[in-house]
């Protein structure tokens, strides 16, 4: 698994549904994005595991293995809140 470099977050996108249960693409999406910290880096206010809270922009997009994640900025993180 990748490292992320200083002031960098690894997040896996958390899917986002509407009230209904529909699945709601990211590309329709208008508000800020949720993920699910892989590997904090250098964060810390945040461990695995955690959901991120972070700006639809300033986020690298990269794939792993054929699994889609972040990279995120610390500087573009606007909340954490831990996973129940």
């Amino acid at each position: 698994m990748i490292r992320p470099a200083p002031g960098r977050l690894l997040v896996k996108p958390k899917k986002v549904e509407s009230k209904a249960g529909i699945i709601i693409p990211e590309s329709v999406s208008e508000e800020a994005k949720l993920g699910i910290i892989v590997d904090p880096g250098t964060y810390e206010h945040a461990k695995a595991g955690d959901i991120l809270i972070f700006a639809k922009w300033g986020h690298d997009i990269i794939e792993i293995e054929g699994e889609k994640y972040y990279l995120v900025s610390d500087k573009g993180v606007l909340g954490t809140y831990e996973a129940s």
